[in-house]
């Protein structure tokens, strides 16, 4: 009825890909939705355009991925920090304001839902040791942070590893970076996405 394959409607189904308005407005009409769908979808677009570009961008990649490896120097990533110090770390951009700050750290903890699904990637966090030590929120947000990350290293498909501060090794300490992979890539990391200088990964 939708003129789509099987395989396509049940990704946006499952979140795991976007529908697009032509995608909303057919599947409205053959559901006999009467225009909520429609409107459901207006809402999401909506929400999604609080987000900067490469952020949607990069949590569609997210969506899609098998696999994912990110290096980090100086933050928890995003997929892995707490509320508390993903709240303490969008507070220290300029000018922010609350309301601002309350809309990032929900739009980045609901990001993380891509780690839970039943069928979800697999995550390779490397970080270096100064992103353990250095002071983020408070001791008790850091206690938070740290205890979650050696509880999710527990989980089947994430791995967190930390670079020693005494490697003397210089390469990517000029900024982070994510790279996704698909099962059938060469390589499975065909895609990357740099984030030099940004404080919302």
């Amino acid at each position: 009825m939708l003129g789509w394959s099987v395989s396509k409607i049940s990704m946006v189904e499952r979140g795991e890909r976007p529908a697009d308005e032509d995608f909303a407005h057919t599947a409205d009409a053959a559901l006999g939705a009467g225009g909520g769908l429609l409107a459901r979808w207006r809402e999401t677009v909506e929400h999604a355009s609080h987000w900067p570009a490469w952020l949607a961008q990069l949590a569609e990649i997210e969506q899609q991925a098998d696999i994912l490896r990110t290096w980090q120097p100086l933050i928890v990533p995003g997929l892995l920090q707490t509320q508390a110090y993903a709240r303490a770390i969008f507070r220290g951009k300029p000018a922010i304001t609350d309301e601002e700050v309350e809309r990032n750290v929900a739009a980045r903890m609901e990001r993380q839902h891509v780690l839970y699904r039943e069928v979800g990637p697999t995550l390779w966090a490397t970080l270096d040791e100064g992103v353990l030590t250095r002071p983020t929120g408070s001791e008790a947000v850091m206690a938070e942070q740290m205890a979650q990350l050696a509880a999710l290293d527990e989980h089947p498909r994430i791995n967190v590893r930390v670079l020693p501060r005494n490697s003397w090794l210089t390469t990517g300490l000029q900024g982070a970076c994510i790279l996704a992979g698909w099962a059938g890539d060469a390589g499975y990391g065909l895609s990357g996405v740099d984030h030099h200088g940004s404080d919302h990964r």
